[in-house]
């Protein structure tokens, strides 16, 4: 079983992803999720927060998502979220507004990681999926 989202300094709670054009909001349970898989039009502006729990002194900490098809990296982002105290409730970071890419190459299921470091040392990866539709 992957432990997705959980550490001994945090725990990854959720992403939630707001898509230009929709209403509500799209929720991606992380933490004990079996699977992850998020399906996201192509071409589409999104923007996703990070809700995560500190359970102790987070320094330097840095979330970066890399997808790949095909063998090629076709999109990566590094955030860079910053330092946290331990505290019961969640902190969200909202990261920049985004697009996803559009064309016959992007569209289907790709595979990405997420990488969790702290004060510059890879701590935590989780593998998952977004499928982009037409």
């Amino acid at each position: 079983m992957t432990n997705y989202g959980d550490h001994t300094d945090f725990r990854i709670l959720k992403f939630t992803v707001k898509i230009e054009g929709r209403d509500d909001e799209i929720t991606v349970p992380i933490y004990g999720a079996e699977e992850i898989l998020m399906a996201i039009p192509e071409g589409t502006k999104y923007q996703s927060t990070i809700h995560f729990l500190a359970l102790k002194s987070l320094k330097n900490f840095v979330y970066t998502q890399a997808a790949v098809k095909a063998g090629i990296t076709v999109k990566k982002t590094v955030t860079e979220l910053g330092d946290f105290e331990p505290r019961e409730e969640p902190y969200s970071i909202e990261f920049k507004e985004d697009q996803t890419p559009s064309g016959f190459f992007f569209r289907g299921k790709c595979p990405v990681k997420s990488t969790y470091t702290l004060d510059g040392e890879v701590v935590l990866e989780n593998s998952w999926t977004v499928e982009v539709t037409k």
